[in-house]
């Protein structure tokens, strides 16, 4: 009985963890549609955010947009192919949502299980 306790126990902290993860997914997500959607709507004259609350109003001057590429660098890339970029890391993370919501499910199965088994003990 003792062996189930620590299992659930077990069992209850991978959900947890998958749980955080898939919020943490969820927001990147989230985050990469805005972008996508971004993108997709850009005019020649927008509003630039300059930060709490703050804009101006301009034009792009340039077809290509800066993009942060890690450490601090700085790249000119075009539209397309950060929409591309953008793309292909939606379609890995939706995979991964899928792969984790599964592994979830699947955890919460074995959950149900043991506790039916230290009911009946």
């Amino acid at each position: 009985m003792q062996e189930k306790q620590v299992l659930l126990q077990q069992l209850n902290e991978r959900a947890q963890y998958l749980q955080q993860k898939l919020q943490v997914l969820e927001h990147q997500l989230k985050e990469l549609n805005d972008v996508k959607l971004g993108l997709e709507s850009l005019g020649d004259e927008m509003l630039f955010p300059l930060g709490a609350g703050v804009f101006v109003r301009g034009k792009r001057s340039s077809e290509e947009v800066v993009v942060n590429i890690g450490k601090g660098v700085v790249v000119e890339k075009s539209v397309g192919d950060v929409k591309k970029t953008i793309t292909d890391q939606l379609e890995r993370l939706e995979d991964i949502s899928v792969r984790m919501n599964q592994e979830m499910g699947e955890v919460v199965g074995q959950m149900q299980m043991v506790q039916l088994e230290l009911q009946k003990a």
